[in-house]
């Protein structure tokens, strides 16, 4: 399972980055995640979403789903995600995240590959499991 968790002191100062390789044989798209978790430090963090080998996608977060570790009353828990801006070169995205103690999110990332003459390609890379049985058998 992929998720953010606000880790309080356990985490380091700085920004997070969500790797994620995306791959293509015979019109077939394949995706894998390099890291699973991301530990936030404080209320409002930057977190980048980084597409390897790319340069025909554009990554958009999607988060489905807002969890509190320590109540399982989530009613008044809003959307943590507050800012999305496209990275200069549209292979890496920045938005930021905002958690609560103990609070955890799952999330997902759409990626959306554009080719000049052909419609646009919109893949869910669903963070729970890979796709690719070569990187993860």
């Amino acid at each position: 399972m992929t998720r953010f968790l606000h880790g309080g002191d356990l985490a380091a100062q700085g920004p997070r980055t969500i790797e994620l390789d995306i791959s293509e044989k015979d019109h077939e798209f394949r995706w894998s995640y390099k890291n699973r978790h991301v530990i936030i430090d404080s209320s409002a963090m930057p977190v980048e979403i980084r597409l390897n080998n790319r340069t025909d996608a554009t990554a958009y977060i999607a988060n489905y789903a807002s969890t509190g570790v320590s109540s399982t009353d989530v009613s008044n828990i809003r959307s943590p995600i507050s800012s999305f801006e496209l990275g200069k070169d549209s292979q890496s995205a920045t938005f930021t995240i905002s958690l609560l103690p103990n609070q955890l999110i799952d999330f997902g990332v759409f990626v959306m590959i554009e080719r000049r003459g052909e419609p646009a390609t919109i893949l869910f890379c669903d963070p729970q499991a890979s796709n690719d049985p070569i990187k993860n058998p």
